[in-house]
């Protein structure tokens, strides 16, 4: 074991990987460095098979808060959220069928889809999931064969956002760290080009669309001076 990881260092930084949350507080040096020195030990010792001085763990992890503080920040995600808009479809039914059965309601979908009429779809290898406002589904459901799972009240959260959430790691990150914060469960996430599609119970649906909104007025709101970005 010890050969495949080399040194402590190496090991420290796989742990610590294993841990994503911590990531960003290490990126930004507001972390105890004694104490997570000291909750990673048993695995370190593990992965090099040897009883590692808890110094040694400690200086390992705040070289690797250094090699973290030059690529890791949120700033180019938090431009990219901030940069983007907010709707609520607060009335929402996921539907699960097998694959053939989308097949035969394909031609009602294509008219539905030429009416700006919300509905997604998502291709498993079985299975194809079906997102679509209630009256969509009211339209589609005695189409529907060989139903898997539906699941209504639920609400969507459409999030446009600039072309450079494309090529710009964390802004889902980001959307999701907002919402489990506020005790907001993600029943399904969506993405087709610059949009970005948030499931959530319908119950929870302004909550989730508030908290979004609230954090791109606040960065949206100041320049840089104004808003710290951590």
């Amino acid at each position: 074991m010890r050969r495949k990881y080399g040194n402590i260092s190496n090991a420290v930084k796989s742990v610590v990987r294993k841990y994503p949350y911590i990531i960003p507080c290490l990126s930004m040096g507001i972390i105890n460095y004694s104490k997570l020195a000291s909750q990673i030990k048993g695995d370190v010792d593990t992965l090099l098979d040897v009883d590692v001085n808890i110094d040694s763990i400690k200086m390992s992890l705040i070289r690797y808060s250094r090699e973290l503080e030059t690529y890791y920040n949120l700033r180019d995600s938090i431009n990219v959220l901030s940069g983007s808009s907010l709707q609520l479809i607060s009335d929402v039914v996921l539907v699960t069928v097998e694959l053939s059965t989308l097949l035969n309601v394909f031609d009602k979908i294509l008219s539905i889809l030429s009416g700006r009429r919300f509905i997604q779809i998502t291709q498993g290898r079985n299975t194809a999931t079906l997102v679509m406002e209630y009256n969509v589904y009211e339209d589609l459901t005695d189409e529907f064969k060989d139903v898997i799972s539906i699941m209504d009240n639920k609400a969507a959260i459409l999030i446009v956002s600039p072309e450079d959430i494309i090529y710009t790691p964390g802004v889902i990150y980001l959307i999701s760290c907002l919402l489990y914060v506020n005790k907001i469960n993600i029943t399904q996430i969506i993405s087709s080009y610059i949009d970005t599609i948030i499931i959530v119970d319908r119950a929870h649906g302004s909550k989730a669309c508030e908290v979004i909104d609230e954090f791109i007025k606040w960065y949206r709101g100041g320049s840089n001076g104004d808003r710290t970005i951590l």
